[in-house]
């Protein structure tokens, strides 16, 4: 894109009493930056991001961006609901990827004012996606809430309204470094011991495997042990709490080196764990996505989420930020 053309990207900083300060930018409603001051009082980046406006519109890896209007893969770029069949905008080989070509997190969002009371700062942005919009039907419009507290948590808050019924899954998709320069250093928990078996197109199968050695699991495993055997992109589905709908722990990150732990919490019934295998340094960040189940539009045993008249979509994740 010739830097004439290039839009403007504004960026919103949010600073809390204590530890944390993030950085949101309107384009694709996406986390820049999150930085974490440790128990030695050094202020590390958390995650991995472009910096110029230039890097960030021509991002090919979702980097911080929300994605949807239905995240990660929908087979064969179609589905059918209610005897009606959706031809969707492919990107990803023959299937969608993340919305499509110009999902959610290639549009430029509406910023709202920051919000600072006595114990937050929250900004919130959104965007209207037209009925026809990559396919999916319906005139949704979608808002994003970033919440930071004085407690250090980035709270994710998402809603969706639309005036037709169509599938929704919201994500973000932040890569995550704790400072470290490969996540090799990392050591990752994840609260589930089921996932989805996939095809060698990252498309379920339909089947619920068990997890083994070659996955993470509940107790703290360092990545490295992970990457001897495989590169991960995996849909793991969380043990959610009895209460349905509250936020239950996804998963939790450590980086012992810098004294940072970050815990993920959401009510979102999977975590996607892509361990950055085609990121330009691989391996240099992982991504940890709370989001619903793989192309669950068109696997019959899996919950999907509608959005429509009616029925509207709320999903919260939580990122908790400690020393380790």
């Amino acid at each position: 894109m010739p830097s004439s053309a290039m839009p403007n990207i504004e960026r919103i900083t949010l600073v809390n009493h204590n530890d944390l300060q993030v950085v949101i930018a309107n384009y694709g409603a996406r986390i820049l930056s999150i930085k974490y001051r440790n128990g030695s009082g050094q202020w590390i980046e958390t995650t991995q991001n472009f910096s110029t406006d230039e890097e960030i519109l021509n991002d090919d890896f979702y980097m911080g961006a929300t994605c949807g209007r239905v995240s990660n893969r929908i087979s064969n770029a179609s589905y059918s609901h209610e005897g009606v069949n959706y031809v969707l905008a492919a990107n990803d080989g023959g299937n969608t990827l993340h919305g499509g070509p110009r999902g959610f997190s290639h549009c430029m969002w509406s910023l709202g004012p920051v919000i600072t009371d006595a114990h937050s700062q929250s900004l919130t942005l959104s965007c209207l996606s037209k009925d026809g919009d990559q396919g999916f039907p319906g005139n949704l419009t979608a808002n994003v809430t970033y919440k930071l507290t004085h407690d250090n948590q980035l709270l994710i808050e998402y809603f969706a309204s639309s005036d037709k019924v169509g599938p929704i899954n919201m994500c973000n998709h932040a890569y995550f470094t704790l400072g470290e320069s490969s996540i090799n250093n990392l050591t990752l928990s994840v609260n589930a011991n089921k996932l989805l078996a996939l095809n060698s197109n990252n498309i379920p199968t339909g089947e619920i495997l068990t997890t083994n050695n070659t996955h993470f699991c509940k107790a703290p495993k360092s990545v490295s042990e992970t990457l001897k055997h495989r590169d991960a992109d995996d849909c793991y589905i969380i043990e959610q709490k009895p209460n349905h709908g509250e936020a239950a722990l996804a998963c939790t990150l450590a980086s012992h080196a810098n004294g940072i732990t970050l815990s993920i919490y959401s009510n979102q019934t999977a975590l996607q764990v892509y361990t950055g295998n085609y990121l330009p340094l691989k391996h240099s960040a992982i991504a940890l996505e709370a989001q619903g189940l793989v192309d669950a539009v068109n696997q019959a045993s899996f919950e999907t989420d509608w959005v429509g008249p009616n029925q509207d979509y709320r999903k919260v994740v939580r990122y908790q930020f400690m020393p380790s």
